[in-house]
């Protein structure tokens, strides 16, 4: 894990260093007509400056972010992390429970069987990317609101906040992840609820949350593995989840150190620092090897089966 962080760190860097080469010399043709070149040194070659970032970092010296108030590098990750584990919380716990509520009420208990709607529904949740489902809950928060009367937004379409503001962009990332999770969880239930064991306990008049709460604990690892997908899935669509919502998380800063603020306004962050860009990129990294990481530990936690088998390895 550490080296593909490590690699991923210093191409990062590598290509922000390029871009900034490019931007650089782009500024200074257009400057060549009114005004003469100045010779700059040479700047050194993009790995050779990487490890020299990276020898002074590991010697204590602060990296300090352009474009802020002398803010440094690890101050602004931090300030960014927090937003975005928020975001991802939020996301995973709305997704979570939804998937299961409607996967477990997309199965005939009785019967066994998987309902169409549940199909269809499910696909649609699919075919849907995250900053569409943002998009209509802008609109949709916009049209109420003028339904209502009122000039303000139901809920705010931009900002930061544990209130209001986390609803919309928390439900865009949510749905898709939802959807995933309540169509498999009604296929499991299906095909457990198939199983001799607990056709037997049907037949006996068994009722039917126990026969539910057996069947939803024999499926538990493979659920835990979906929703560790799907955290990885939340981390992936968080970046522009997080651009659309004016959220205030690793995903925004990465987009504003990389791109251009399309309203007008000044950057936030220097563009094409390769510091930075290095550092989101490497954080973001982390931010995945860690859902990869919840998922092993989930799944071994809850499925005696893994559990037997490493301690049979072991010995």
């Amino acid at each position: 894990m550490a080296v593909t962080v490590l690699i991923v760190h210093a191409l990062a860097f590598a290509v922000a260093a390029s871009a900034d080469d490019r931007q650089d010399h782009g500024q200074a043709l257009g400057q060549a007509d009114s005004a003469p070149v100045s010779d700059a040194p040479e700047r050194p070659p993009a790995f050779r400056e990487w490890f020299a970032h990276v020898a002074a970092v590991a010697g204590g010296d602060p990296v300090v972010v352009p474009g802020t108030a002398r803010q440094g590098l690890a101050a602004m990750l931090v300030r960014h992390l927090g937003p975005t584990l928020i975001l991802l919380a939020a996301s995973l716990g709305v997704a979570v429970p939804l998937g299961a509520l409607f996967g477990v009420l997309g199965v005939d208990l009785r019967s066994g069987r998987v309902h169409g709607a549940m199909t269809a529904v499910a696909a649609v949740g699919f075919a849907m990317p995250a900053f569409y489902f943002g998009i209509l809950g802008i609109r949709g928060s916009r049209a109420m609101a003028t339904f209502a009367g009122s000039d303000a937004w139901l809920l705010p379409a931009s900002g930061y906040g544990l209130d209001r503001h986390l609803v919309l962009p928390a439900l865009a990332l949510a749905i898709r992840p939802a959807a995933e999770l309540a169509q498999l969880t009604a296929e499991l239930l299906a095909s457990e609820l198939g199983r001799e064991y607990l056709r037997l306990a049907r037949a006996k008049g068994g009722a039917r949350w126990r026969v539910l709460r057996h069947a939803m604990a024999n499926i538990a690892p493979i659920h835990v593995a979906a929703v560790a997908a799907s955290l990885r899935y939340l981390i992936s669509s968080a970046i522009v989840v997080e651009l659309l919502f004016n959220w205030p998380g690793i995903g925004l800063a990465l987009a504003r150190s990389v791109a251009p603020r399309i309203d007008g306004r000044p950057p936030s962050l220097a563009l094409f620092h390769p510091p930075t860009v290095a550092a989101l990129m490497a954080t973001w990294t982390l931010l995945y090897f860690g859902a990869a990481l919840f998922a092993e530990v989930a799944a071994w936690r809850l499925d005696p089966r893994q559990r037997d088998g490493w301690r049979v390895g072991d010995r």
